[in-house]
């Protein structure tokens, strides 16, 4: 599926809002580079664990029991892209695509919460979770 242009520079433009709107600048988010961390996801209330260390990032989908495994590099404090995923165990089949790299923004800290806002270059809809941190790892997996 190719991309308007239109519809991309929009959604540019409400992220580079939404990015403007908070207040990164009294946000910490050097704690939530390593963890474990808990997601439910409010569309389909399915749960994920998150192990993410400074070079990648396992994700376990308790609905399907697939494991995710994607390198993360971070490009600021707050900011970090997800990329090269594959699924490492799981029946279910998960299609890659070498292309699809996940843009991730923390957009608030509460805590051990943080809210994440994530979207794809190729989608214009954007994405946003809460996690909870469950657990501190080192910083290799």
């Amino acid at each position: 599926m190719k991309l308007n242009p239109f519809k991309f520079t929009i959604c540019i433009s409400l992220f580079l809002l939404l990015y403007s709107c908070t207040d990164r600048k009294a946000m910490d988010c050097s704690m939530l580079q390593n963890g474990v961390f808990k997601l439910v996801s409010m569309s389909n209330q399915k749960e994920y664990i998150i192990t993410r260390t400074s070079t990648c990032q396992v994700e376990r989908n308790f609905g399907t029991n697939n494991d995710l495994k994607f390198d993360i590099k971070w490009t600021s404090p707050c900011d970090y892209i997800l990329f090269n995923g594959r699924k490492i165990s799981g029946n279910r089949k998960y299609k890659t695509n070498k292309t699809d790299t996940i843009y991730c923004r923390i957009i608030n800290v509460d805590g051990n919460t943080h809210e994440v806002l994530t979207y794809k270059y190729n989608e214009v809809k954007q994405h946003r979770f809460k996690l909870q941190k469950v657990k501190v790892i080192s910083k290799r997996l």
